[in-house]
């Protein structure tokens, strides 16, 4: 299989998504629920890093067919 380097954007996605999981993994508020009711805050500014990051890559890299 050949993998390509992720690029920047890609990198601050996947990091940021390692993040929100490791604070899922360790929070007793969160406990590891994607859809917890009470979520507490970091969680909340977590996941929404992680939705901006995703966003990004979607809107400014190219698909990986067209480089």
């Amino acid at each position: 299989m050949i993998t390509r380097s992720l690029s920047p954007l890609e990198r601050r996605a996947e990091a940021a998504y390692l993040v929100h999981l490791e604070h899922l993994r360790t929070c007793p508020r969160c406990d590891l629920g994607w859809a917890a009711e009470e979520r507490c805050r970091g969680g909340f500014y977590l996941r929404e890093d992680l939705r901006r990051a995703r966003r990004a890559v979607l809107r400014y890299e190219p698909p990986p067919g067209r480089r």
